[in-house]
């Protein structure tokens, strides 16, 4: 279990603000000094109430040992431990690279104070979670804050097909990326149905992954149908099947906003089937990318109209 018990509460005025940040991308010794700086400045302006890291939280192959991802997550981590700031993370594929048993990572995370992240048992990945957010006088819930891990690399395609296409500098004939599998799926409608009856209502909820639903695509396709706003430069990199998790959260009914990493060029957002899709962008300047893009997004709820929540990108270049 996480070693912080903090409880997600709505402020007293009724609002409730989440920062998504994703794709750091950074090592310990190489630590663009700019990536921190952008953090530090929209923690101090936006005051976030939680931060959600979607994946690529460290360049997974500089990490070597477990000693590696401690400091290396104690550098990442200090201006949301300095500022006491609640924060919970999904695996990217970039994790999955680091030389650490996933479970040992999990734990190495879970001992900073502040981490709500969590894994459930017989359930695969290591960063699926469910965080309510309860009113602001009382232990109702009121909304809730979802991660599902989007996993490594496929390898129903072949086995060894991705470190083969890697050695020998091969182009993949497919995407190699993995997919939210059934079982995670499985686990978040019986989780959903679980609050909903303890609730009495469905909880409408945020959900963070990594790699995209296929259905974000739609946004560079159909730009003026959605009504797009934001950058779409970039091609999805999207997982090798489609693993049904968009219809799934449609037809439950309760997720009314998902916040993806893995494009970093990418920092659009549109509605569609009632699911508001957001692009998070790159936050580490380490990373490929384009620098004036380089930041995060916020997502705004209400506990007076919860379905409906706002998004926008926070841009370093406009805090720093």
């Amino acid at each position: 279990m996480p070693i912080c018990e903090n409880k997600l509460t709505f402020r007293p005025d009724g609002t409730f603000r989440i920062l998504f940040l994703s794709d750091f991308q950074e090592t310990y010794e190489e630590f663009d000094p700019r990536t921190l700086s952008g953090v530090n400045a929209v923690l101090d302006a936006e005051k976030p109430d939680l931060v959600v890291l979607c994946g690529d939280n460290c360049n997974g192959p500089a990490i070597h040992s477990a000693d590696d991802l401690g400091k290396y997550l104690g550098r990442m981590l200090e201006p949301l431990v300095s500022r006491a700031v609640p924060f919970a993370h999904v695996n990217g594929n970039h994790d999955y690279d680091a030389d650490v048993p996933m479970d040992e990572q999990l734990r190495i995370w879970q001992s900073f104070p502040g981490c709500l992240t969590a894994a459930q048992p017989g359930v695969p990945g290591w960063t699926n979670f469910c965080l309510p957010i309860l009113a602001s006088a009382s232990d109702a819930p009121v909304c809730a804050v979802w991660g599902l891990d989007t996993g490594h690399a496929i390898e129903e395609l072949r086995p060894g097909l991705r470190d083969e296409a890697l050695l020998k500098g091969l182009p993949l004939p497919a995407s190699i990326w993995d997919i939210v599998r059934f079982e995670q799926q499985m686990w978040y409608w019986m989780k959903s149905a679980e609050l909903e009856k303890e609730a009495g209502r469905k909880l409408p909820g945020v959900m963070a992954m990594h790699v995209s639903p296929w259905e974000f695509d739609y946004m560079r396709r159909y730009p003026d149908e959605l009504g797009v706003s934001g950058n779409t430069d970039e091609q999805y990199g999207l997982g090798a099947l489609n693993s049904g998790i968009f219809a799934t959260l449609v037809q439950r009914g309760d997720v009314k906003c998902v916040c993806t990493g893995h494009t970093h060029i990418n920092t659009c957002d549109a509605e569609y089937c009632g699911i508001r899709m957001c692009s998070v962008g790159s936050a580490g300047y380490s990373a490929y990318g384009e620098d004036s893009l380089r930041g995060g997004r916020i997502i705004d709820l209400s506990e007076r109209e919860p379905e409906k929540m706002t998004a926008r990108m926070a841009y370093f270049r406009e805090y720093v």
